[in-house]
């Protein structure tokens, strides 16, 4: 990097030298030009002094945007830091003190400008750090804040981080602060992870940034707490304008270090010289330009390239290393590595041999063939783990003159909860399934015993007593069967879960299932009194008829529980082109708009739990719309409150799903 920097002061030297030769040259008719040039003088003077102040308003402008982004940046790493400590008081909500020190630290070697970490559960200070300079905040209550309340409740409604307004600290400082609510495993309020961040270290190294790198006096003023940076800005000439980011309302004044750019009314000799030079040379000029404005491009690229935030790296199309930034250096540690010109496979060996990738043991060879062939296939998109235990997403595309472009994020972060959440997920469904099939054990001998009772009830001359025995036997069955049911519909979702869900596929005729499965529900019908049709249909699909037969008991068995004594239950089925559409419709409660959204979701109910009149797990519609989906089709619902609901899915055709 240091190489191309020199080379290209070399080249604007080189440049300057063969320009001023030129001039030289062309002495003699710039002298003859000269008495135009009086001329003009007093109008390019005064376009020269607009189009410096036009520069300076312009760059100003920019600057603006320069310093709202750095704002938003530092508020958003501080509002990460937050969150990392905010999900470790979660998971471990009694720590320790030495435990709590452990994470503050990591907080703030990051971030200097934080005077204090703090977790306050139940909104009173219990961790502080670091303790020797905030001892006096720990038994604060939140409550007893007036001024701070607010942006208390405020971040407890909220659920995610928020900034408050600024305002003095206990210290005697300055100050916002940055909470996030902690809540317990079932989602309850536990209590706010705080940190305080000192305005004065945080917009220092801003306002020192703008003024040493763009050349500005800055002043920024922020509510109810006064002005940071140089004062004395107010008291010239000066720029302002507001920005509000992430809740902070700031004002900011800016003025150029050595005040605005200032022309002599009337500079005739200066400004004849330069037309003179401009009528003379005008070709050379023009190639002058030229070349200006490429440097201009290249040298704009190239800080652009240096201050993203990601990795980024070229190869050309011979393969060779061009260019890279710091933050590619950083995120792979390659500081001694990287060389330009090297090849991308030098560089993947000496990445190796320095051990920065995470390679399995005895497979190096093929894990540097796969890594070859994605670059070689100049599409690439991969994660790879880093030898520290970091997570690098890598995105690479071929350019129209084949260089490659890369560009490295580090999701480390999202990696790691990505990799937790599949971890709880799979739990889940181990503890599902063998909870179902603990269950079913005892259920079978439950049933079995109680089937036998039933169809052999003694009798013991009591008609009392056997009506007793007869009765408490079908209560016995009835409730066997309605667990049973429970326990299936669990084995069912984690079956359907599963990579590789069992199902069998073949034709058959789409009323047979239709009829059986409305005759299984006929005498639950009845007995409710409700009228259950079922039109008949020649369709023939290809399916599993056993799935399709489960997603109509459980849009029948809805049916029928949801309608009222009356009432009736329709099943149609409507052949298209393409397809076979089943709609199971009913006369019950109906569905409420704001609930279809939600009730194909898991243990999703109509009825809050404590309210609800129906019995169930919540997953019948969930595991209904993925045995639908199994089969190649869809399911929709239409239902209006106190009129009923409409049920529909679709099957292919036996001649559809052949083609």
């Amino acid at each position: 990097m240091n190489r191309v920097i020199c080379e290209n002061r070399v080249a604007r030297v080189l440049s300057k030298k063969r320009f001023l030769r030129f001039l030289i040259g062309q002495a003699p008719l710039l002298l003859a030009v000269i008495g135009l040039s009086l001329l003009l003088g007093v109008l390019l003077d005064r376009m020269e002094r607009n189009r410096l102040e036009a520069i300076v308003t312009s760059d100003i402008d920019s600057l603006a945007m320069t310093l709202q982004q750095a704002v938003q940046t530092r508020l958003h790493s501080k509002e990460l830091a937050l969150g990392a400590l905010a999900v470790t008081a979660e998971i471990a909500p009694d720590m320790t003190d030495g435990e709590f020190e452990k994470v503050a630290l990591r907080v703030l070697n990051d971030h200097p400008a934080i005077m204090s970490v703090t977790v306050a559960p139940d909104l009173v200070i219990g961790y502080a750090y670091p303790r020797s300079r905030n001892a006096m905040l720990l038994g604060l209550d939140y409550r007893n804040l007036p001024d701070q309340l607010p942006d208390v409740e405020r971040a407890i409604v909220v659920g995610t981080a928020v900034t408050s307004r600024p305002f003095m600290s206990v210290q005697g400082k300055r100050a916002i602060a940055i909470r996030e609510r902690i809540d317990t495993p079932d989602g309850a309020f536990w209590g706010l992870a705080s940190i305080a961040v000192d305005l004065e270290a945080f917009f220092d190294p801003i306002i020192t940034e703008a003024r040493l790198a763009r050349g500005y006096r800055i002043a920024i003023v922020a509510q109810d707490v006064g002005v940071f940076g140089d004062a004395g800005v107010f008291d010239n000439p000066h720029r302002s304008f507001a920005i509000n980011t992430m809740g902070m309302n700031l004002s900011i004044a800016v003025l150029p270090d050595g005040g605005w750019p200032q022309l002599p009314l009337v500079t005739p000799t200066r400004l004849g010289i330069l037309l003179a030079m401009l009528l003379l040379l005008w070709s050379g000029h023009a190639n002058y330009q030229r070349n200006y404005q490429r440097r201009v491009v290249v040298e704009r690229l190239e800080k652009g390239i240096d201050a993203l935030s990601s990795g980024f790296v070229i190869f050309d199309d011979e393969d060779r290393l061009v260019h890279w930034n710091d933050t590619y250096e950083k995120l792979f540690n390659k500081g001694s590595v990287l060389r330009k010109g090297m090849s991308f496979a030098d560089l993947m060996r000496l990445d190796m041999k320095h051990g920065i990738y995470r390679v399995p043991t005895g497979q190096e060879e093929t894990w540097f063939d796969q890594v070859m062939s994605g670059h070689r296939a100049g599409e690439e998109s991969a994660e790879v783990e880093l030898a520290d235990g970091r997570w690098i997403k890598m995105l690479s595309r071929r350019t129209q003159e084949g260089d490659l472009v890369g560009v490295r994020f580090d999701i480390t972060d999202l990696k790691r909860a990505q990799l937790t959440a599949e971890r709880m997920s799979t739990a889940k469904s181990e503890f599902i399934s063998v909870l179902s099939h603990e269950l079913r054990t005892p259920l079978t001998v439950i049933l079995g015993f109680g089937r036998l009772l039933k169809a052999r009830s003694p009798q013991t001359g009591d008609p009392a007593q056997d009506a007793f025995v007869a009765d408490a036997t079908d209560r016995i069955v009835q409730s066997g069967d309605h667990l049973l049911k429970l326990v299936n519909e669990m084995l069912d979702y984690v079956n359907l879960t599963s990579a590789m869900p069992s199902q069998q596929v073949a034709p058959f005729e789409l009323s047979d299932v239709l009829a059986r499965s409305s005759a299984e529900f006929k005498a639950m019908a009845e007995a409710k009194g409700i009228t259950l049709e079922t039109e008949p249909c020649t369709a023939k699909v290809a399916a599993d008829p056993v799935r399709v037969a489960q997603i109509m008991e459980n849009l029948l068995s809805n049916a029928v529980k949801f309608t009222a004594a009356g009432g009736a239950v329709r099943v149609t089925a409507s052949p298209g082109p393409h397809c076979v559409k089943v709609t199971v419709s009913d006369t019950g409660d109906g569905i409420p708009e704001e609930k279809l959204d939600a009730i194909f979701e898991e243990f999703s109910q109509l009825h809050p739990s404590g309210t609800r009149r129906q019995g169930g797990t919540g997953l019948g519609l969930a595991i209904t719309k993925r045995l639908v989906a199994l089969q190649g089709g869809d399911i929709t619902v239409q239902s209006t409150p106190g009129v009923g609901s409409s049920f529909t899915f679709s099957l292919p055709l036996q001649d559809q799903a052949a083609a």
